[in-house]
């Protein structure tokens, strides 16, 4: 199931975003770092709030 929203919300985003962005080259990278740096924040805030794992 995560991974049919993770898709769904993948390819609704794209499908929104891509025809305002896709005229300019310099637009496009933009976009990538932006998603990018959203989508490291997000695995360290992730990561910060996760318990932790027991050690082995």
């Amino acid at each position: 199931m995560q991974g049919f929203v993770q898709t769904l919300t993948g390819a609704v985003i794209a499908g929104a975003l891509a025809p305002l962005i896709w005229h300019s080259v310099t637009l496009l990278a933009a976009a990538s770092l932006t998603f990018s740096a959203l989508g490291l924040m997000f695995v360290r805030l992730a990561r910060r709030h996760a318990p932790p794992t027991p050690a082995s």
